[in-house]
């Protein structure tokens, strides 16, 4: 017990003190910067840009914290029934230190634990607060792309902030992925198994975690719809922007891949429920010989042996839309 009340007691103060220390390094540079700021006279500008930081962090480390604490939460209730086995393997690496996350005050670990990392995904977003600024600002251009017909203010100020939360949302599930995983490791609700060299995961634990995989995949599907609009950025051809290579292999190649991805993640929804776990790992096979096939190979063949013979021709379109 009184291991449990210093250990909550070192946890707290370890917590004040670091807070102390960044609050106090914050402070002393931030109070120069507002000096300079109202010396020239734009003190608005100044607690503009404060104001967003520190509305980023908070609304960034809130999310995140909760997203992690309630799957922590899950999978620590799931974990309760094999937390209490003895190990007895000495090949089992988590023996040596699942008894800090097994014991009453485990919880404390994960709290500190998912605290640092919601502070972390936190200041991440800090420095782009000129991307969310232009985003709750942003307006029309009244000119469009020649690709997607999109107005040229959704490339100015959408698409980059939706690229830093996408962005910021596979760092997030990711880690909550790793996080729960641990979890379930140190509970032995996955355990590996050296002689016949395999996992042993509680059926619980595996539904928990295809449902973060699910989750993760259909970040990855929002990756690929957000390539689509980058080709409008690439050096590939002659000129800047769209080639004929980017048009006509990785446009299709990309909404192929964000429907694979969309499938995948389905199929990890489904799995718990219709128990493929077969089918899944041939989706997810499938799903990497097409990012091979479709993002490496097709591209690269089509450059060398139908755009390089006639570049002058298949490049004009895309000149001329650079132009």
């Amino acid at each position: 017990m009184k291991t449990v009340k210093t250990r909550k007691t070192l946890a707290i103060l370890g917590a004040v003190a670091a807070a102390g220390f960044i609050s106090l390094t914050l402070s002393l540079k931030y109070y120069a910067d507002w000096l300079w700021f109202r010396n020239m006279g734009y003190p608005n500008v100044f607690t503009t840009m404060i104001g967003t930081k520190v509305l980023a962090f908070l609304t960034f480390s809130i999310l995140f914290g909760a997203f992690a604490w309630i799957n922590i939460t899950i999978a620590r209730k799931t974990g309760r029934h094999t937390r209490s086995i003895i190990l007895v393997n000495s090949d089992q690496p988590a023996s040596t230190i699942s008894s800090l996350f097994r014991d009453k005050g485990s919880g404390v670990v994960w709290g500190a634990i998912i605290l640092f990392l919601a502070l972390i995904m936190g200041l991440g977003t800090v420095n782009s607060w000129e991307t969310i600024l232009r985003f709750l600002h942003s307006s029309p251009f009244g000119i469009t792309d020649p690709i997607f017909s999109k107005d040229v203010g959704f490339y100015v100020f959408k698409l980059p902030f939706y690229k830093f939360l996408q962005s910021w949302c596979i760092y997030s599930v990711s880690l909550v992925l790793v996080i729960v995983g641990l979890s379930y490791y140190f509970d032995q609700s996955v355990t590996v198994v050296v002689q016949d060299n395999r996992f042993r995961i509680l059926p619980k634990a595996r539904y928990h975690l295809s449902i973060l995989g699910g989750l993760l995949f259909l970040a990855v599907a929002w990756t690929y719809r957000l390539k689509l609009y980058e080709t409008l950025y690439s050096t590939r051809g002659v000129a800047y922007g769209a080639s004929y290579t980017d048009v006509h292999a990785l446009i299709p190649a990309y909404w192929g891949l964000l429907i694979l991805a969309l499938v995948l993640a389905l199929a990890l929804f489904l799995a718990p429920a219709l128990h493929k776990w077969r089918l899944l790992a041939y989706v997810v096979g499938l799903y990497l010989l097409a990012f091979v096939a479709l993002i490496w190979i097709y591209p690269n063949a089509l450059e060398q042996y139908v755009v390089k013979p006639n570049e002058v021709t298949k490049e004009a379109p895309y000149i001329k839309n650079n132009i």
